[in-house]
């Protein structure tokens, strides 16, 4: 399921980001993650969860992951 993929792939960049100083990796490693695996699909995962007539809670996570992904690709372009 596209949601299942996406939480693993957040998960990862979480750790990317939150590691341990002797563990962290650099922004430019977080960002090309981030361009080659979060950024291709993620809203298109967003709006095939908000078209489900159903989604009621998944519906309010698709709009605000759309909104914190854009942070994500603003931040990364400005530290470019």
């Amino acid at each position: 399921m596209f949601e299942d993929h996406l939480a693993a792939v957040f998960e990862t960049m979480r750790v990317l980001i939150t590691a341990s100083p002797a563990q962290r990796v650099c922004v430019d490693v977080q960002r090309e993650f981030y361009q080659r695996n979060i950024d291709p699909w993620v809203n298109i995962c967003c709006n095939a969860i908000s078209s489900k007539s159903l989604a009621n809670y998944y519906l309010r996570v698709a709009q605000f992951t759309e909104c914190f992904m854009a942070v994500e690709r603003d931040s990364f372009a400005m530290d470019h």
